[in-house]
């Protein structure tokens, strides 16, 4: 393992710890549009299981849940295992964030496999569609990084008057299946009552930049990959974060031709 004596114990009483993983290539791409290219190794694929297995929750975008099917690629039998090991024998919850709820996003969940728990979280006050808005939608060769996302207090567009699907009906948070929160620190306050002290962002660009420039980030784990991306401008970079001087690295290793670096956000009291 990677991260032998990883501790993502809460760092804040009452909070959870919310860690992200990402790979990167040298030129600063996180997310390629050539789905036959991949940024990080066979290795890298590994310490992203690892880093599964400490997490009692997993957030991912629309783009990255439609990719990684649904929660269905989640509990492979190696995380299984380390969960085992780590004495983490309950499912852990699977949050898809998406400011578009919609029908088939729903059904698509209900098909996550028994080591999860599907959750679909919108802002308070998200219309539900019956299908995505058809500017939301991402070709499937975009990337699984690319996501879509919407901070309180700013215009949402839902895609109305634009050649999307009209609404159907207000998202209904039903506290079971559904939650709908105010913003991203009350989205991370219901996670932690229902009882995930670790969570884990695996997300875009977009929805990463937000929960670290509202200082909700405690770990962040890069690979840094020695391949070169540039090409397409869809290629996604992590830009507009200010942030990054909380960040301090905590540790650093090569692998074969691999940099794993892991990094802690500095708070005020440390």
């Amino acid at each position: 393992m990677m991260y032998s004596n990883l501790d993502l114990s809460p760092r804040r009483p009452g909070h959870a710890n919310v860690y992200a993983n990402f790979a990167q290539s040298i030129d600063g791409v996180i997310g390629v549009v050539d789905q036959n290219l991949r940024i990080g190794s066979d290795r890298d694929r590994m310490v992203m299981e690892e880093l599964r297995a400490h997490a009692d929750a997993i957030i991912h975008g629309p783009n990255t849940a439609r990719h990684s099917g649904y929660g269905t690629r989640l509990a492979t039998p190696e995380v299984v295992k380390m969960r085992e090991g780590l004495g983490k024998l309950d499912p852990f919850i699977y949050v898809v964030v998406t400011r578009y709820p919609n029908e088939e996003l729903q059904k698509n969940l209900e098909s996550a496999e028994p080591h999860v728990i599907p959750l679909l979280a919108s802002p308070a006050g998200s219309r539900r569609k019956s299908s995505l808005p058809r500017q939301a939608v991402i070709p499937a060769e975009a990337g699984i990084q690319n996501e879509l996302s919407w901070i309180p207090g700013q215009a949402r567009d839902d895609g109305e008057g634009k050649g999307g699907v009209s609404t159907s009906r207000q998202f209904e948070a039903d506290g079971e299946s559904n939650l709908a929160y105010n913003n991203l620190d009350d989205l991370l306050a219901q996670l932690h009552a229902r009882g995930a002290q670790r969570i884990l962002l695996e997300c875009g660009p977009r929805l990463l930049k937000e929960f670290i420039n509202a200082a909700l980030l405690t770990d962040l784990f890069i690979t840094i990959a020695p391949s070169i991306s540039a090409g397409s401008p869809l290629n996604l970079r992590l830009d507009g974060v200010n942030s990054w001087q909380k960040l301090d690295l905590v540790a650093a290793q090569t692998v074969e031709n691999e940099i794993y670096c892991h990094y802690r956000l500095r708070t005020e009291d440390s």
